[in-house]
């Protein structure tokens, strides 16, 4: 029965998606304006990206750089670049392609790391899934050159999601710490165990009241 519900909300699940994908390019035809074509074609992106379609969200993605310029002197619009920067290095992080996922990701943390914009959206999307890869220990001997900036960032966006109560965002950023410590404490000798244990176990409690884990 497991199986047969599996395959049917697969099913379902694809065509809700497919749908939604041919809604959008519907629009397209009437989109008047840059900005609403790059809003569909991060949107379409991220509907491929979903069904693990990573061709189509790729060449979705890329279509909004078609605008890049324009995106880029236009600071009210410069979020929807560096969210489809964040989207591209993560299909070419989901095909291994660590090289060209950090040149995306450096761009991002570019544009994150001026002022006022690290703990707004899409940056805090970008600090969580760039975070792993960017302080990942170098040859497995050496601490990446990301790896304090990675730390200090981590480290600021869960003082701003406890004080908000984003409880997703704060739950997520104390695992992902927790990971990257411990994929590093045989260099960075300075790390205490019991805090990284201490992280792991507020988040865990925190998915549990969130209903995250399975009951």
């Amino acid at each position: 029965y497991l199986l047969i519900y599996y395959i049917f909300f697969s099913f379902v699940f694809s065509n809700d998606i497919l749908s939604q994908i041919d809604s959008l390019n519907n629009r397209l035809a009437g989109a008047d304006t840059y900005y609403e074509k790059c809003k569909i074609y991060l949107k379409i992106g991220e509907l491929y990206h979903d069904l693990s379609n990573f061709d189509l969200a790729l060449e979705n993605y890329k279509k909004v750089l078609l605008y890049e310029n324009r995106l880029i002197s236009d600071p009210e619009q410069q979020k929807f670049l560096y969210a489809t920067y964040n989207s591209i290095a993560q299909v070419y992080e989901e095909w291994g392609d660590n090289d060209k996922a950090s040149i995306y990701y450096n761009r991002c943390y570019d544009y994150c790391n001026e002022e006022n914009n690290l703990l707004t959206w899409p940056c805090t999307s970008i600090i969580l899934s760039s975070s792993f890869l960017r302080a990942y220990p170098l040859s497995n001997e050496y601490l990446s050159i990301h790896y304090s900036e990675v730390i200090s960032n981590l480290d600021k966006l869960i003082k701003s999601a406890n004080e908000n109560k984003d409880y997703a965002d704060l739950s997520g950023a104390l695992l992902i710490k927790s990971h990257i410590l411990l994929e590093n404490s045989h260099i960075d000798t300075t790390l205490e165990y019991d805090e990284i244990i201490k992280q792991i176990e507020q988040a865990v409690e925190i998915c549990e009241n969130m209903k995250f884990t399975d009951d």
